[in-house]
């Protein structure tokens, strides 16, 4: 999901307001009516959807389960500013402030989708050994994002495409998989 600026005269395909009335704009993939079609949606709206949805899923789930609220991933203590500042660089993410009592442990929570999805980092003693086990973040250009991936020296591990998603691999300096995709039409 890829949350843009689009030129003034887009307005959300669902309440008509302009960019410049809400916090955000992104155009999504909708599914409404069973019927698929590319969409221009605010913020607000999306935030109604996403709401409607969760209470959807939820009646659907044994448990209630309504989405993800956040993910998180590990990290060494020796290479906690390190893998932080990778965080903050490469995706920058907005960090958003940890609970007081919190704090102590180390890490840092960042913001994924203003008002939406978080990622906790969190720190260990020790690394993990590498494994497939990652996070899949979605963008509107994967091509642009191995540009700007490679311009930072980072190695891609991985370039493939599966069930309708052409994605690549890096690693984070603690070792932990990240996949970035796009979703094909």
């Amino acid at each position: 999901m890829a949350i843009t600026t689009p030129p003034e005269e887009f307005r959300c395909s669902f309440c008509g307001k302009r960019p410049e009335e809400v916090e955000w704009f992104m155009r999504a993939d909708s599914f409404l009516g069973g019927q698929h079609r590319k969409a221009d949606i605010c913020s607000e709206c999306f935030t109604t959807f996403e709401a409607v949805r969760a209470n959807e899923n939820a009646a659907k789930s044994p448990l209630g389960i309504m989405g993800i609220d956040h993910v998180q991933i590990a990290v060494p203590r020796r290479l906690e500013a390190e893998c932080l500042a990778f965080y903050r660089q490469v995706f920058g993410f907005r960090e958003i402030p940890k609970p007081e009592e919190l704090r102590g442990r180390g890490g840092a929570w960042f913001e994924v989708v203003p008002g939406g999805m978080q990622m906790h980092i969190g720190v260990d003693p020790e690394g993990s050994p590498k494994s497939k086990r990652h996070i899949c973040f979605l963008v509107a250009d994967v091509a642009a994002a191995r540009r700007d991936i490679e311009a930072r020296g980072i190695a891609v591990e991985e370039e493939s495409t599966a069930e309708g998603l052409h994605r690549i691999f890096i690693r984070d300096p603690a070792g932990n998989r990240i996949e970035i995709g796009t979703r094909l039409k």
